[in-house]
């Protein structure tokens, strides 16, 4: 046996039952001394030569490293670990054979065979490896209950073998246009980790279908990512991706896009705030927001804080920073009363102020001028946008809220300058359907960057209903919607169409209901026959888009042209894009 050193504790016995007794010399505490096991009951034990009882010689099992990591490797580079299995007096216990675990303390995984057994109380590992890059990892043992860790160790980056995209390319790009956010490109080694290359290389770029690509040649120099500021495609297509190249390195090769190309008469515009201060149960709200309603205000129209209507007076003409609209400056409120539709035309071709090159409103630009808070407004404009049947006729839009499509006569004109916006998916190049974008479940409208969902609610008979559930959905992880306003609702609304007005490409359900809710309330509207206020809140309809009031508290038809009838609408709800 090899030499021990008698402890003066009394502690458990050995193995199998048996205990440790000093054979020889007298036991002293702190001599080595020899000893054997022998059958006898743990504790005190009789020393052979002078009859005397001393304290057991300690058997205690622990592990330990005899050959540990070392203190740095690359990953993937294989190493070696020797682990024993020792007394409290650090001799290898050569009866021990019992299993080993090892596991990684770090990021990452301990990759090769981690099962071992002890062999006479000792057992060797070869061909492990960590393959991700950190400080202070560490490796733990563990065999019966008990671990040993040992000293922390660092990897670090295996050589460059691979281009990458930092970050998923945008799954909607715009012809033309620079991608954003900005790509960058990294160059990472064979299990992942970002390194560097050991020299600047030429990184070349080309698109994986007919496309071109536009960017500069990017050099990489220094750094963990190179951005590349400028890259842009033109054309349109579907599924299309972006390789990055270098010499000796594996290509980059990015998600999927959608290249959407846009008519440059085509702007984008954000949707003006349409705020009515009224809360849906029948009040003017003030600078509570309807916080005492259920749900809270912050879900209704009034209380959001999207832009507001920005007309100001700039160089003798009325300018909308929201849409980006120059409208005619008149002294009256909503422009000359003219008789019939080509007067009203003609009024806007002959005018000359500020220098700029006049016409009539489409539906949607003089939608954009609601201000719903204002009270019995009730001046109709004139607009282009012409209406299909059942109700024929250029639309005119109420700046009450109300709109409708009829032979027109004695109508306001107020004329605007600058690129149409057009109606819903009106417009639209020829071969594509709208301005929207499918991201199943979800549409993008590339004009006013709103995400819509493509289905929708079922009965949802009041609007506090229709009010929580946008605010309590989730679609692909997003939980950021919103009922629409009335003018949101109404940017999706094609004049080309009717029974749905809305593209059915992209809301497949746009008939399902017979009118859909708007988080907009009307301000103070008085019932016609009783001449009192009502809980109203506006609605569009699925067949052609005009605007109706329904009671806020149980979706009855309350002005429109089925005073009376029950009909639940439904809700679509809506998000700011990204």
């Amino acid at each position: 046996m090899r030499s021990l050193v008698c402890a003066l504790i009394l502690t458990a016995g050995c193995n199998r039952g048996l205990v440790k007794v000093k054979t020889g010399a007298a036991c002293t505490p702190g001599t080595s001394i020899e000893c054997t096991c022998r059958s006898g009951a743990a504790g005190s034990q009789q020393c052979e030569s002078d009859a005397k009882s001393y304290s057991d010689c300690s058997c205690e099992r622990q592990l330990g490293f005899l050959v540990g990591p070392p203190a740095s490797l690359t990953a993937g580079k294989t190493f070696s670990l020797h682990l024993v299995v020792q007394d409290s007096f650090g001799d290898i216990r050569d009866d021990d054979n019992a299993r080993v675990t090892l596991a990684l303390e770090g990021m990452g995984t301990l990759d090769g065979d981690v099962l071992g057994r002890f062999q006479e109380g000792e057992v060797q590992f070869s061909g492990l490896s960590v393959t991700t890059v950190q400080a202070g990892a560490r490796i733990v043992a563990t065999s019966r209950g008990q671990s040993v860790t040992s000293a922390p160790f660092t990897v670090t980056t295996g050589p460059p073998v691979q281009l990458a995209w930092k970050d998923p390319l945008p799954l909607v790009v715009i012809s033309g246009v620079p991608l954003e956010p900005v790509p960058e490109i990294v160059v990472r080694d064979a299990f992942g980790n970002v390194t560097m290359p050991p020299s600047p290389i030429l990184v070349t770029l080309m698109t994986t279908e007919s496309l071109v690509a536009v960017a500069p040649s990017v050099v990489f120099m220094s750094g963990e990512a190179q951005a590349i500021a400028d890259l842009r495609l033109t054309g349109g297509a579907q599924a299309v991706r972006v390789v990055a190249s270098a010499g000796g390195l594996q290509s980059a090769i990015s998600n999927a896009m959608q290249v959407v190309a846009i008519d440059p008469e085509w702007p984008s515009t954000r949707v003006p705030d349409s705020p009515t201060l009224f809360c849906g149960n029948g009040v003017v709200h003030d600078a509570s927001h309807c916080e005492s309603l259920d749900p809270p205000g912050d879900l209704q129209d009034g209380a959001r804080l999207s832009p507001p209507l920005g007309l100001e007076t700039s160089g003798g003409v009325l300018f909308d920073r929201t849409t980006g609209l120059v409208w005619e400056a008149t002294e009256r409120p909503f422009g000359p009363t003219t008789n019939d539709l080509p007067s009203a035309i003609s009024h806007c071709a002959a005018l000359t102020q500020g220098g700029l090159s006049w016409r009539l409103p489409t539906r949607w630009e003089a939608i954009t001028l609601l201000d719903l808070g204002a009270v019995n407004l009730n001046h109709s404009l004139y607009t282009t946008s012409v209406g299909l049947a059942p109700n024929v006729g250029n639309w005119a839009v109420n700046m009450t809220g109300n709109t409708y499509a009829a032979p027109l006569s004695a109508l306001y004109t107020r004329c605007v300058s600058g690129p149409p916006l057009v109606d819903g998916s009106a417009g639209a190049p020829a071969g594509q359907y709208a301005p929207f974008v499918l991201l199943s479940p979800t549409v993008r409208d590339l004009r006013t960057h709103l995400d819509w969902q493509r289905s929708s609610s079922s009965g949802l008979v009041t609007w506090t209903q229709a009010l929580v559930y946008c605010r309590d959905l989730i679609v692909d992880g997003v939980d950021d919607w919103r009922l629409p306003t009335m003018k949101e609702l109404l940017s999706i609304s094609d004049v080309r169409r009717t029974n749905p007005t809305f593209d059915p490409a992209a809301f497949p359900d746009g008939n399902a209901a017979s009118h859909w809710w708007t988080s907009s309330a009307v301000h103070l509207w008085q019932d016609p026959a009783t001449t009192t206020t009502d809980n109203g809140v506006w609605v569009i309809a699925a067949l052609d888009g005009r605007t109706d009031v329904v009671n806020a508290l149980d979706g009855t038809q309350r002005y429109g042209t089925s005073t009376g009838n029950i009909f639940p609408p439904r809700a679509r709800c809506v998000r700011d894009g990204d």
